[in-house]
């Protein structure tokens, strides 16, 4: 019985990652226009540049006087750079993706529901890989594992260092793959 269990719980914790990566590219495409829409800069900026949570808001005035709006997710492991040069333009960059080591603990559900301990080695936005082991009570247990995951802030808010995503892993000579849940440092 448990074992049907956490086989259902498994294929329901694959749909709700996809679905969650589906509901996110509506919401955050719904964000940046409704933001694009609403935004004014007084008469007299030329640009603006705003950093809240997770977003840079960078607005800036065309020739025409029209205010462009541009919104990018900036991730925890990343940064922004602002600069200005001689001539008086603003540019910003945002570091989206690249390489990091973020420890965390993770409740995996595979085989069987054990924890883990990892850490998120790469990241693109908000979605992340890396690698770690499965705890057990047996070291010969001990079940080491690969992993895609998402940040999950921006669908439930207080969640900034939580993430959901699948894991790979190789136990007793039987490949497993299940969903997991990790709480960065």
């Amino acid at each position: 019985m448990l074992q049907t269990v956490q086989k259902y719980l498994k294929y329901v914790i694959v749909a709700v990652f996809l679905l969650l990566i589906f509901f996110n590219y509506l919401k955050s495409n719904e964000i940046n226009r409704l933001t694009a829409l609403n935004t004014s800069m007084d008469k007299d900026l030329k640009a603006r540049i705003t950093i809240s949570g997770p977003k840079v808001i960078y607005q800036t005035r065309t020739v025409t006087g029209e205010v462009k709006t541009v919104v990018k997710y900036l991730p925890p492991e990343g940064s922004a750079d602002i600069s200005q040069n001689v001539s008086g333009d603003v540019s910003v960059k945002v570091k989206r993706a690249g390489l990091t080591f973020r420890p965390a603990l993770f409740g995996l559900v595979g085989r069987e529901a054990q924890p883990g301990i990892g850490a998120r080695l790469a990241y693109f936005g908000r979605y992340g890989a890396g690698a770690g082991i499965g705890l057990s009570n047996n070291i010969e247990d001990l079940q080491p594992f690969v992993f895609a995951d998402r940040r999950i802030d921006d669908l439930v808010p207080f969640t900034h260092n939580t993430t959901f995503g699948i894991f790979g892993g190789y136990q007793h000579h039987a490949a497993t793959v299940g969903g997991m849940v990790a709480v960065y440092f």
